[in-house]
């Protein structure tokens, strides 16, 4: 046999995911946390943290921003690739966001952190200028569900079924 070489790409499954946000981030403070930084990089000045139905079975968490929301061209070329350097390379050449920000953003993996919290989740996202843009991604038993709405004008709403802390 000869040796020949492979010219072949990885081929992650959509799992990887889960793992990234189970294992690279800690604990489900540490996920809410990455969230909230999320948000600050967006430019949002109003961030909100809403537990609901806490002590039930169908637990969710939401949070809201007013930020600025990706564009449908953001969102594949940026933040459905993962660890993509995009907040990094901003930082490193000291470009400030409209608000006069550095990005707090630097792994490209914070977005994962709601695979930290849930296993159903929604993330609805609004840019100014541009369309609504909905994504949702769902390993859960189809017994549980998780529940969100359209955020008020422009930003980010991101809402998961809270996983079982037991």
């Amino acid at each position: 046999m000869s040796a020949e070489e492979l010219n072949l790409p990885f081929r992650p499954r959509a799992r990887l995911l889960q793992l990234l946000g189970d294992q690279l981030i800690g604990t489900p403070r540490l996920a809410v946390f990455e969230l909230v930084k999320n948000a600050y990089d967006a430019d949002a000045e109003k961030v909100t943290v809403t537990l609901n139905e806490i002590d039930t079975p169908n637990a969710f968490i939401v949070v809201e921003d007013d930020g600025d929301g990706m564009t449908l061209e953001i969102i594949r070329d940026i933040w459905l690739v993962p660890a993509h350097d995009h907040r990094d390379l901003q930082r490193k050449a000291l470009q400030r966001t409209r608000r006069n920000r550095l990005p707090l953003g630097e792994k490209g993996v914070g977005r994962f952190a709601v695979h930290k919290l849930g296993d159903r989740i929604e993330l609805i996202t609004h840019a100014k200028d541009s369309s609504r843009h909905p994504w949702r991604r769902d390993t859960a038993p189809r017994r549980s569900r998780c529940r969100a709405g359209q955020p008020g004008g422009y930003g980010h709403r991101a809402a998961c079924a809270v996983r079982s802390c037991e």
